[in-house]
């Protein structure tokens, strides 16, 4: 029987960062496909940019600082906004320094644009900062040392929700950070739109026994972030969760927290923000049983 996971994001072909990688198809749809599951997606979240110019003081002068952090896609997607709209290139001494990066998809705008981020493989932003003083310590050979190093700051570009987990532990280590909101995060105006195009009306013909081509059993939604969460909350879709034999998926330790913290039953958790390890959480469930 057919498989079914509805998937909380936006596709590869909506974003330009990952349109200019010549990616036609979206990476998870592949790796659901592979598996067997059909599936779709529904985009809960928008971006808008801002604090143009604090952004552009610190591309403008990369003296200013020791390298540049990104633990999300939307802040790499910022810089690239920028760079584009403002037609300008970066100076070429920015090559020269460290980009910390989490995942694929953020570091794949940051190529795009010259850069050779460092940590794509780290699964969150506590995983990075580990890194990042890690390789710093082997740098310099002591942390106190690393502090003496670091005569600028780091410069950190954050979203209005980005958790302080990265922050805190950088600070902790007297690493100094500069910390700059460069995006902020809502709901989608037609989110209610897609859901109820795709979903209401799906789940309430399953539920009907309307669609018994579908197996019950494998129904999966898939979040991404704890602010898509919030979204479908407000939209009083989460309900869906309800109906037998359907299951939760999300995207790292974070999303899953605040899932549970809000009454879901998560049944798989990817360790890293990837289509595989989403799978393989995904498969790994099925073995348990």
């Amino acid at each position: 029987m057919q498989r079914l996971a509805v998937l909380f994001k936006d596709t590869a072909s909506q974003n330009t960062a990952i349109q200019s990688s010549n990616l036609t198809i979206d990476p998870y749809q592949i790796a659901f496909s592979n598996h067997g599951f059909q599936c779709f997606f529904v985009p809960v979240l928008q971006s808008s940019f801002c604090n143009t110019c604090s952004l552009a003081s610190v591309l403008k002068n990369p003296a200013s600082t020791m390298g540049l952090i990104f633990t999300s896609k939307n802040a790499a997607l910022a810089v690239c906004h920028y760079l584009q709209t403002a037609s300008i290139s970066l100076d070429p001494e920015w090559f020269k320094m460290p980009v910390y990066s989490v995942g694929a998809s953020t570091s794949i705008p940051l190529r795009s644009i010259g850069f050779h981020p460092i940590g794509e493989s780290t699964g969150n932003a506590a995983e990075l900062a580990k890194l990042i003083v890690s390789d710093l310590v082997t740098m310099h050979g002591s942390l106190e040392n690393v502090q003496k190093a670091c005569t600028r700051p780091w410069t950190f570009f954050v979203g209005d929700k980005t958790r302080d987990v990265l922050s805190v532990q950088l600070q902790s280590a007297l690493i100094p950070l500069q910390c700059i909101k460069v995006y902020e995060m809502k709901g989608r105006e037609d989110v209610l739109e897609h859901l109820e195009y795709h979903v209401s009306d799906l789940f309430s013909n399953i539920a009907s026994v309307k669609r018994p081509d579908f197996d019950l059993r494998e129904i999966w939604l898939v979040f991404f972030s704890p602010s898509g969460i919030d979204v479908v909350l407000q939209h009083g879709l989460i309900a869906m969760h309800r109906i037998p034999h359907v299951h939760i998926a999300c995207i790292g330790k974070t999303t899953a927290d605040h899932a549970c913290s809000v009454g879901l039953c998560v049944s798989a958790v990817a360790t890293r923000p990837t289509p595989d390890m989403l799978m393989d959480a995904i498969v790994n469930f099925y073995k348990a049983l």
